[in-house]
């Protein structure tokens, strides 16, 4: 299908510098994948709207039983109501308050015995557009100091709306330093974050829905039973879980707590420009904890890295090689297993190399517009240990 259009100034600029990321093949996919993206916040905004919380349904017994989710918060927009823009510092809810988790409420996690964690195909990887971790990173400390005050649990309207609202005073901290640095759109520590400047309260409700967590509940008939599903970047690492309670709680989990707890470069440096997002101590850790406890993510580093191992080292090869490796056919509408949308792989594809990278376990390389991937000494060294 072909559609022409007159791109604004800022349009142009934006697909521009979306591609010189190199993690999309052409224009026609940076068009395609952001309108998918941006019809699924629109329909998140128009399911719940932006009035205080008062949406959340409940059935016979008291359960949660509808959406719950950020749509349903009041998220200030500083530009349209007023607000005096905000010190440049990392709030205090994003600072460590005490390494001590004693008396916590915090949720073990289930070992996946049994599980391959090299073979899960594209389709059962962790959603692509979970792209950063340093925003999960933001989120653990913040939840975890609002658990220093609510041990048992923090209500999750009220963890939305608290950690959503002091994200845009750390993304336009963070902003500041990605000028100073210098950094390239790909290696901004504003990356994910709200800003002051971005689409107001949309990005703060992203923000929220993708690094927080919200309560949905999936399409089924009429035979299955409700069920509701806490979902976010946060718990499809394990970090937090949400309680089926009258009024859902968060806490962390065991994992959580710990990742919360490291001294992290950018949150704790206390320097004006931070040389990494994070240390040698959090990636190793985020590392085995993903070998450990999410075959998800496992799988998507594993068959990267693979692939780049033979030599797929661009976005077109790639998928390529993923679609061989999974036996995928690419269709424009998925009907079947072992079949995928070009769009959905693209994004799976980019949303995990963007994280590998995040990670330093694989690193770009740019000749103009054109990127190539290249594995690096911790990726290789990640990859040779899962068996």
């Amino acid at each position: 299908m072909v559609i022409c259009f007159d791109a604004t100034i800022e349009g142009k600029q934006a697909l521009d510098s979306l591609l010189a990321t190199g993690q999309f093949r052409d224009t026609s996919e940076v068009v395609s994948v952001s309108l998918v993206n941006y019809a699924t916040i629109c329909k998140a905004l128009a399911e719940g709207g932006q009035s205080a919380v008062d949406s959340l349904f409940r059935r016979p017994g008291g359960k949660a039983q509808a959406e719950y989710n950020a749509s349903s918060i009041q998220i200030r927009d500083p530009l349209k109501e007023g607000i005096k823009k905000p010190t440049l510092r990392i709030p205090e809810i994003f600072v460590l308050k005490s390494s001590n988790t004693n008396g916590l409420l915090l949720q073990p996690i289930a070992e996946n015995s049994g599980t391959n964690r090299r073979d899960l195909p594209p389709a059962k990887w962790l959603f692509g557009q979970y792209n950063k971790f340093l925003p999960v990173k933001a989120a653990c400390r913040a939840l975890l100091n609002l658990l220093l005050k609510q041990p048992a649990g923090v209500p999750l309207s009220e963890a939305l709306e608290t950690i959503s609202n002091a994200a845009w005073e750390l993304g336009d901290y963070l902003y500041t330093q990605d000028l100073r640095a210098k950094r390239s759109r790909e290696d901004a520590l504003t990356a994910a974050f709200p800003t002051s400047a971005s689409s107001g309260a949309v990005s703060r409700i992203r923000f929220a829905n993708q690094f927080i967590g919200d309560l949905r509940q999936p399409k089924r008939s009429e035979n299955q039973p409700k069920e509701v599903k806490f979902n976010g970047f946060p718990a499809a690492l394990k970090f937090v879980v949400c309680s089926d309670d009258k009024e859902p709680l968060l806490r962390l989990t065991i994992a959580g707590a710990e990742f919360a707890v490291f001294q992290n470069p950018v949150l704790d440096g206390g320097q004006d420009l931070v040389p990494r997002k994070f240390s040698d101590a959090e990636t190793d850790f985020l590392l085995a904890h993903v070998d450990r406890s999410v075959p998800e993510e496992t799988s998507a580093y594993v068959a990267i890295a693979d692939a780049i191992g033979e030599g797929a080292n661009t976005p077109d090869d790639v998928d390529k090689y993923l679609c061989r490796r999974f036996h995928l056919q690419v269709a424009i509408k998925a009907e079947a297993e072992y079949e995928i949308t070009q769009t959905f792989l693209t994004t799976q594809r980019t949303g995990a190399i963007s994280r590998m990278v995040d990670l330093g376990l694989i690193a770009r390389e740019k000749n103009g517009l054109q990127v190539t991937y290249k594995i690096t000494q911790p990726g290789q060294r990640f990859r040779n240990q899962i068996k």
